[in-house]
């Protein structure tokens, strides 16, 4: 497996990601919520690891339903100065529950710290966007949406998706 890090997310539906797709930022096919990542390297895995991780993750989000929809909270730069992302900020639903669900397995047995001081629940559209008009053609395209839908979360081990 290629080293990247190990997140798990829930894509943004299609029509709803062709709406937030900027120029020169993210393609629509890869926008999604980040409901948890790690400082983990997919490459520390194996086929078997990966597969245990991935049970570990059902098995703890068994009562709690994955966010189908979340609500549009606005748009803002994250990091300013440092690596100027574009985002649409979320929330609702079960999100906050079940990504406390998702990052306590990665607490109780990969003894991570599963949250990032700060964090919040987010679609990353570009990184780079600095130009405060982006910015504004950002909060201009998000005004009219009140929901985003998801689909099913994934696991993501670098390129490889396992779905949760």
């Amino acid at each position: 497996m290629a080293s990247k890090n190990i997140w798990i997310e829930s894509p943004v539906v299609p029509a709803h990601a062709e709406n937030l797709a900027m120029f020169d930022g993210k393609p629509a096919d890869k926008l999604h919520v980040t409901l948890a990542f790690s400082s983990l390297k997919a490459d520390q895995f194996g086929w078997g690891e990966a597969l245990d991780l991935r049970t570990k993750l059902i098995e703890a989000t068994s009562k709690v339903p994955p966010p189908a929809t979340v609500s549009v909270n606005g748009a803002a730069i994250l990091q300013p100065g440092k690596h100027d992302i574009a985002a649409v900020l979320v929330n609702g639903g079960d999100l906050w529950e079940y990504r406390n669900a998702v990052a306590q397995v990665l607490v109780d047995h990969y003894m991570l710290d599963g949250t990032i001081p700060g964090w919040l629940p987010h679609i990353t559209i570009a990184d780079g966007v600095a130009h405060s008009h982006d910015l504004g053609n950002l909060l201009a395209r998000v005004a009219e949406m009140e929901t985003i839908s998801l689909e099913r979360p994934l696991l993501r081990l670098g390129r490889l998706a396992l779905p949760l």
